[in-house]
Parts: C-alpha cells; structure tokens; sequence
C-alpha cells in the first residue's frame, strides 16, 4: 500500500512540474523589438481563479484600440540623461497627439521601470510634459515560478508642467512612495482572440501615498497626502512575455489589453544598420525598395501594428490599394531586419 501511494505521489508531483512554465528575462523583449498590444474597452471581465492547470478564456474580447511599443537603446530616447540607471527604451509608436518613452534597467536576468517620459497635445500650441523617475527601479522579480511570493518598496519622483506655444503656465510635483506584492498565482492556458498560450498569472497588488507639491518661488510647498491602492493580473508565456493584463476597480475590471502581433515578442531578431532606401516618400501607386542586400520578404504594416502587406522576390511594391496614412515597411534578410517609414498620399 505504502508502494503505490508513494509512487501516485511521485506521479503527480512529475504531472504537476511538466505542467508548469518559467517565464525568465529571455522571454521579454529587447531591444530592437515591436510589441503590438490591442486594449478591449467595451466587455466586463473578471480575472478567474488562481492554482494549477487553470484555464482563462477571454476569447470574446474586441479589439477597439491598438498601440505598437519599439524597444531602442536608451540614447535614442528624448530626456534620457535624467533616467541614469536605464539601459533600454521604449516608445509607443505612431501618437499623433505626443509621444510616451518608457525606460528601463535591464541587469540581463530581471528588468526593472526607470521612468517614463510623455508629452501630450491638448490642442494646437497647448500641451503638458510629464517626467516620472524611479529612485531606484521598480523590478519585475524574474525569473517567475508558479507560488513565488515578493515583496518591494519604491519611490517615484513625478513633475508636470503646462505649456502654452512654449511658455511654461504651472507646474507640479508628485513623491509616490510604492509598495508592491505580487504573487504568481496561477498556471495553465490563457485564450485570447489572437490565440492559446501557456502561461503564469501574476497577481500584483500596490499600495501607494501620493504626496504633492507646489512651487513657490524656488521651493517645492507641500500640500497633501492622498493614499490609493491598485490591483492587477497579468499573464506571461514564454518566448512572449506579458501577454494579458486587467487592472481590477471593486472587483470587476472593463477591459483587458491583450498580444497581438506574431512578429515581435516571440522573434527576436535584431534590427541591422538600414542599407536601404525607398522612393518615392510620399508614395503614390508605386514603391521601389533600393539594396544590394539579398531581401527574403517584404512586410508593411500600418501605425497600428496591423499586417496590411507582405511582398516575396520583389522589390516593387504595387501601394495603389493601401489608403492614405503613414506605414512600417520591415525587409527581412539574412542578417536580420531592416526598417523604413513611409507615407502614403
């Protein structure tokens, strides 16, 4: 008796362990990559139950907007001198009213939030900049193992000026003092609409003091402390990174953002030098691709992240068909992928 319930237990422990995945910093992205996320805002969802071999089907989720992010080195990015500790960038792609840089400390086995960088246009000759740093980087605590358990403090340091054609009309400053929780909660099979992928779920949950100020001739006023607090599930896979994330408000959450694009989390493939040119820029009804590099295929995507063309053993591309707007043209050759914007009249 003492024999088959050993053995039923070496069973399960074995069942168990090849049913369970470890998300490490290889399967994040890197420079050089494009991770297209869309974001559901119309359906109420709810982010299941923890524990092993669960099942999460958000297969009925829509797509009502997308955003593509570019990870670059970190000297390519606006305003970097004031995130020392990065080493990594990223931005969101194609923003017609601003731009939004995130930046990050990348140790080679964990990445860690730096700060962020964001100007947004309210209307024409009017906009707000906005500079978060981290006094020290906000972690992600890789490698994940399903029951892993951490906890952090941090600080971020937040300024927010309005602008007027360029003359400053206020500013403000934000402390944010941060401690997070999260908790990999959960191992199975998350559904999304772009597919089926084993993941973990991470259960972060945050509890923050902003603390604000104003500026008074030179010196920063205090004025009040505001506490919060914040839940959120996110899943991550490997070879994808985070692939579904719900922030939860009173137990329930509208929305989800969720991976789209097969062509950037899971390939890594770095970018090469451009070598290439196109012509015309504005184009019309024709598009000529100019390079004494051998080019396998041609993909054109629009700012949305969408694949709207994919073109093989050509370099003429017929772009009569594609409507008005500005495009991705990616050229893949042995070497990796070169890229070029275009803008279609």
């Amino acid at each position: 008796m003492k024999k088959h319930l050993l053995s039923s237990i070496i069973c399960l422990i074995s069942i168990a362990g090849f049913s369970q995945i470890v998300v490490d910093r290889s399967d994040m992205p890197v420079i050089g990559n494009m991770v297209v996320n869309a974001q559901d805002d119309i359906n109420t969802v709810t982010p299941g139950n923890g524990g092993l071999n669960q099942t999460w089907d958000f297969s009925n989720l829509v797509a009502t907007s997308y955003d593509s992010s570019v990870f670059i080195p970190v000297q390519q990015a606006p305003n970097y001198q004031y995130y020392p500790q990065a080493n990594m960038a990223g931005y969101t792609l194609g923003m017609q009213d601003g731009f939004a840089y995130g930046f990050y400390e990348d140790s080679g086995t964990d990445i860690g939030i730096a700060g962020m960088d964001i100007q947004a246009i309210l209307m024409p000759g009017f906009y707000m900049n906005m500079h978060i740093s981290y006094l020290t980087s906000a972690w992600f605590h890789l490698p994940y193992h399903y029951g892993d358990t951490h906890t952090s403090t941090y600080t971020e340091v937040g300024y927010a000026a309005m602008y007027n054609n360029g003359i400053q009309l206020d500013t403000s400053k934000t402390v944010t003092h941060v401690t997070s929780q999260i908790t990999v909660d959960g191992s199975g099979t998350l559904i999304i609409p772009t597919g089926s992928f084993p993941v973990l779920r991470v259960m972060e949950t945050q509890q923050w003091v902003d603390s604000s100020f104003t500026l008074n001739g030179n010196t920063w006023v205090f004025e009040s402390a505001t506490p919060r607090s914040n839940l959120a599930y996110s899943w991550f896979g490997k070879n994808y990174g985070l692939i579904g994330k719900i922030q939860i408000d009173e137990g329930r959450a509208t929305g989800m953002s969720f991976f789209v694009s097969e062509t950037v989390v899971s390939v890594k493939t770095p970018l090469v030098k451009n070598n290439i040119s196109i012509s015309p820029n504005p184009v019309g009804d024709e598009l000529f691709l100019n390079t004494t590099a051998k080019i396998d295929k041609i993909e054109i995507y629009d700012l949305n992240g969408s694949l709207k063309m994919v073109v093989s053993n050509s370099l003429h591309i017929n772009t009569a068909w594609l409507n008005a707007g500005c495009y991705i043209l990616k050229a893949y050759c042995k070497d990796g992928i070169a890229t070029e914007k275009f803008v279609k009249q």
